[in-house]
């Protein structure tokens, strides 16, 4: 039996399934690009996004007569009145005006006349497709513009949400509501604190005492080619710290010493961070941190990094310059022709319009070198061990590697107690 009434609801959930599908395989294309060099794919972007729009239409409205967002709800196009010629037209509204837009915006940036052309359609497509909502909304019918041009119809064989009673809809709010609070709980839960406590709270329980009456650790042997874990020369007042190895004593103490000093430093610069920041800067985080400074080369890591963004941004400083000059040099050359003041003010505008699309374009393109930048710092952090430190595009994370930055140079600046 098929179903000719289809609530409005499931219409819009299937149009936004569509959406998140696409971006969920932009999202996999990016992320199996992310390695390249930055600047390889930026050129043939819309060609690839046109690759990934025709190989989705392909397999689904082409061959199924329904997106895949409405196979997952069980909608489907009336196949009666879904010609080959009326795929074309879909196609060539919903993929093919698209690439042209975005191919123009690459290509042509500087030719206002095919900009102006492009914002037009544009804007009556935008315009359209609010007069079809509002008419949607009324009648329950082509929840897009282009269903209701070329009259295709959604019918289902059956309905994946069929109860749509109060009761429901209250059960997927509360459950909704739910999660949403479970989630906002569990971001506020100190894990690592809590880590520790259940720790010290289980190593009383009968197996832990089982394990340490039947398993003991090595204990460490002294010979006469031991050598210091630390300095590796022979030990001075030899002492272990619960393993095998065996350590001096100034060693161990010095060590010690440095590991409080940089503690102490981190919990008052963290002191300083605003109460957001504080609670992802947890004092298991900070401990890992101090420890992980015990080794002088993290230092020399994060300075190099430094050094090589303030090189990359002047670089990238200077491109823009010289795009800024060569802008200036080409309104210059203008008001030098002899032309009429009219003229003269009709060709500044139409530079100027230029300018400022060039312009964004190239902002666009330094903001990517510099966000890929920001990841193979991460990258080089992460790999050398540094706690906090992780591949993310988020910005609270990110504001909160950068806080950790920033407490590592300030620590490079003052005089550590040394380990002699």
């Amino acid at each position: 039996m098929t179903i000719t009434y289809i609530p409005r609801v499931t219409q819009l959930d299937s149009v936004q399934l569509d959406v998140q599908i696409e971006d969920l395989f932009k999202e996999l294309l990016f992320n199996a690009a992310k390695h390249l060099e930055p600047g390889i794919l930026q050129p043939i972007l819309p060609e690839l996004e046109l690759l990934l729009r025709t190989w989705i239409f392909k397999y689904s409205l082409y061959n199924k007569s329904c997106t895949f967002g409405q196979e997952m709800l069980s909608l489907k196009y009336n196949t009666t009145n879904l010609s080959k010629s009326k795929l074309y037209w879909y196609y060539g509204y919903t993929i093919g005006l698209r690439y042209i837009k975005d191919r123009a915006l690459y290509s042509l940036t500087s030719n206002v006349r095919v900009q102006n052309i492009c914002n037009k359609i544009e804007r009556v497509q935008i315009i359209g497709e609010i007069f079809n909502f509002l008419r949607f909304i009324q009648t329950g019918k082509y929840p897009i513009l282009i269903d209701f041009i070329l009259g295709l119809e959604l019918t289902a064989d059956k309905l994946a949400r069929e109860d749509l009673s109060d009761l429901s809809w209250t059960r997927e709010l509360l459950w909704h509501n739910l999660i949403e609070f479970i989630g906002t709980v569990v971001s506020l839960i100190n894990i690592f604190g809590l880590k520790r406590k259940l720790t010290n709270a289980l190593k009383y329980v009968w197996w832990q005492k089982h394990e340490r009456s039947t398993g003991k650790l090595g204990s460490p042997v002294m010979t006469i080619n031991t050598v210091c874990a630390y300095c590796s020369n022979k030990p001075v007042l030899p002492h272990v710290m619960g393993c095998s190895h065996v350590f001096c004593y100034y060693c161990l103490m010095a060590l010690q010493r440095k590991l409080y000093f940089l503690l102490e430093q981190l919990q008052d610069m963290a002191r300083e961070l605003p109460p957001k920041y504080q609670m992802r800067v947890p004092i298991e985080l900070l401990s890992g941190l101090a420890n992980c400074l015990l080794n002088d080369t993290i230092f020399e890591i994060v300075k190099g990094l430094m050094e090589i963004q303030h090189v990359t941004e002047k670089h990238l400083y200077q491109q823009r310059l010289q795009i800024i000059n060569k802008h200036t040099m080409e309104i210059q050359e203008m008001l030098n022709n002899t032309l009429s003041s009219e003229q003269q003010e009709i060709q500044k505008n139409n530079l100027l319009k230029r300018h400022k699309e060039e312009m964004k374009q190239t902002d666009m393109k330094l903001v990517l070198q510099l966000d890929q930048k920001v990841s193979d710092q991460q990258d080089t952090l992460e790999k050398a061990g540094v706690p906090g430190f992780f591949v993310t595009n988020k910005p609270i994370e990110v504001k909160v590697q950068m806080y950790l930055l920033d407490f590592i140079l300030r620590l490079s600046k003052m005089d550590i107690p040394q380990v002699s």
